[in-house]
């Protein structure tokens, strides 16, 4: 089994690992113009998940 990833829409995701375990993730930030981590985001070139 592969690793399979659901998007439920604006940030939250489901992450079902090989073996079977669950990880929901909905990420929320107290201020989301957070200027160091806008910068880090636009200089990936290529993420592998």
């Amino acid at each position: 089994m592969d690793t399979q990833l659901t998007w439920y829409g604006q940030s939250a995701f489901k992450i079902v690992m090989p073996r079977g375990k669950v990880l929901l993730v909905d990420p929320w930030l107290t201020n989301p113009v957070f200027e160091k981590a806008k910068d880090e985001l636009a200089a990936l070139k290529h993420v592998d998940l």
